[in-house]
């Protein structure tokens, strides 16, 4: 009598459990955080705005030196360090932290370009030839943006949802 009883509750127990478990949400992403997704976004503005302002002062024949968009590239920083700091609070968003990251180093990599004057000052360069030295930086910094974004869009559908 005691063996069928325990034999009973080993059957009841193996058929709960994976029920148990097949009911639960598993998550690999931490959920949507507003705060995160208005930095990148406030980010992807500043961004734009630099690079649209270098690309103007070059077609007018203004000062795009280094010197000038300091501050902007303080203020991009700021917003990235401020977007890490949220984001490595939240459990789960190591793939955010690491696109972050990234972000983070393109920046450095535009700082650098820019610092040096993104070309060759001593050729003779046409307008569009500037022009295209700055948009290549600008196509990898705005594929790291738009990846972030697209991530949170998902991130936020996915909270809709619920």
């Amino acid at each position: 009598m005691y063996q069928k009883l325990k034999m009973k509750k080993i059957w009841t127990a193996a058929l709960i459990i994976p029920l148990f478990f097949s009911c639960s949400e598993v998550m690999l992403i931490g959920a949507y955080n507003q705060n995160v997704d208005q930095t990148i976004q406030s980010i992807s503005s500043d961004v734009s705005t630099l690079f649209i302002t270098i690309e103007k002062n070059i077609q007018d024949n203004q000062d795009y030196s280094y010197a000038v968009f300091r501050n902007s590239y303080i203020k991009i920083e700021s917003e990235i360090s401020s977007c890490k700091t949220i984001a490595s609070g939240i459990p789960k968003y190591n793939i955010i932290i690491k696109q972050i990251d990234l972000l983070s180093g393109s920046v450095a990599l535009l700082e650098q370009d820019h610092r040096s004057g993104f070309f060759d000052t001593t050729k003779q360069l046409t307008l569009d030839q500037k022009i295209k030295a700055v948009e290549v930086d600008r196509s990898g910094i705005n594929s790291s943006i738009e990846s972030m974004l697209a991530l949170q869009e998902g991130l936020k559908r996915e909270k809709a949802d619920k």
